[in-house]
């Protein structure tokens, strides 16, 4: 009797092992299969928009808790040889690369060489006034703010931005005296008739002065401080802000799509003088590398690249709506949350950057082309449904 109770105790602890590993078999498949379903979800919705908004291709990240949680790479980066994009892609990321050059700036902030609010005039060796205000001190607050009064003149600027032939052959400082001075040859409408911060104007030759007073402070030049002092730090081994600087192979082509013929053209590669307001190019990787870094308060890896003072300065985690921001801008990804961001657009570039600084999530977007005013609702609802449910 003894035995018998014994045996089918034995029996008991058999069969409930055993449906306790078929239960924890059939958990760790129901939970792959989920993972297997959302990652097909992901693809077909990436491949859906692309597809309704003409992209060529595409690279995008989404981070959570200040780690990629996924990424991919979708699309052609060269139609003439059939590459496909991928990890090695280097993108044009045009206006996103205004991110780079005021951290580029808060690090030198950082360093205590600078206040936001000093006359950028102490830093220069040619003035910078606006001549409708002449005893109005400029500041690099109102740089960063774009509330300088320092305006794009677009009908000398619009040939640069859409040649498309590569490095532009002005040297930068040479660029901005002939702007920014009474004496410079193509000094004509480049103030506005407000007072330096009290309009807000988008500016990309404000975002290149700052470039160059970068250079002025560092004593290096701006495209070498940023590969020293950032690039370097934060292991982004193919970011640079020259064309000639890269593997030309690993750069995405750029490309327009054309309606009447249902094809991609080839528009060449953008190059302007006024480059620290948008010629960056970076793969998804290193730039994602950047964006956790500044989620992080400045730490990559445990070192501290950034002083975490300067980029609460720059960006906040308790900001309030109505206050001027500098460089980054505000986007709702959903109606419960309010986030920062970045655009960039140019002819055969499209990119975008959000994180929230609280939650430390975040989302990454390259196009190796541009996108029609009409067809962009596809990227933003892509990004929006990407960021709030994958």
């Amino acid at each position: 009797m003894k035995n018998e109770k014994k045996r089918s105790t034995y029996i008991g602890t058999i069969q409930t092992t055993i449906m306790n590993k078929l239960l924890y078999f059939f958990l760790c498949f129901i939970i792959t299969l989920s993972s297997f379903s959302q990652e097909n979800l992901v693809d077909s919705l990436i491949l859906k928009t692309m597809k309704s908004a003409n992209i060529p291709g595409i690279a995008i990240a989404k981070i959570d808790s200040a780690k990629v949680s996924w990424e991919r790479y979708h699309g052609i980066a060269d139609f003439n040889t059939k590459s496909p994009i991928n990890k090695k892609s280097i993108f044009l990321i045009s206006s996103v690369s205004k991110t780079i050059t005021s951290a580029a700036l808060m690090k030198l902030h950082g360093d205590r060489l600078l206040n936001l609010d000093d006359d950028i005039n102490d830093y220069l060796d040619f003035s910078v006034r606006n001549p409708n205000h002449p005893d109005e001190k400029i500041t690099f607050r109102q740089l960063l703010r774009h509330r300088s009064s320092i305006k794009d003149n677009y009908q000398y600027l619009m040939p640069f931005w859409t040649t498309n032939s590569g490095d532009s052959d002005i040297e930068l400082k040479q660029f901005l005296k002939n702007y920014l001075t009474s004496d410079g040859k193509n000094y004509n409408s480049n103030f506005d008739k407000n007072r330096p911060n009290d309009y807000f104007n988008y500016s990309n030759v404000g975002f290149a002065l700052i470039g160059l007073l970068i250079e002025e402070i560092s004593g290096m030049p701006f495209n070498k401080y940023c590969e020293e002092k950032i690039f370097g730090e934060l292991e982004m081994k193919n970011s640079k802000w020259f064309l000639k600087n890269l593997d030309i192979n690993n750069v995405a082509r750029q490309y327009e799509f054309d309606k009447s013929k249902e094809e991609y053209n080839l528009v060449g590669y953008s190059g302007f003088p006024d480059y620290p307001a948008g010629q960056l190019r970076t793969t998804l990787k290193d730039y994602t590398n950047f964006l956790i870094t500044w989620m992080n308060y400045g730490k990559w890896k445990g070192k501290e690249v950034f002083n975490p003072f300067s980029i609460y300065e720059l960006t906040p985690s308790d900001f309030m709506l109505g206050i001027g921001f500098h460089t980054w801008f505000l986007y709702n990804p959903s109606k419960e949350e309010i986030v920062y961001s970045h655009y960039g657009s140019d002819k055969g570039s499209f990119a975008f950057t959000a994180y929230n600084a609280w939650t430390k999530k975040g989302v990454v977007v390259f196009i190796n082309s541009s996108v029609e005013k009409d067809k962009s609702k596809f990227i933003y609802d892509l990004i929006n449904i990407l960021y709030n449910n994958y």
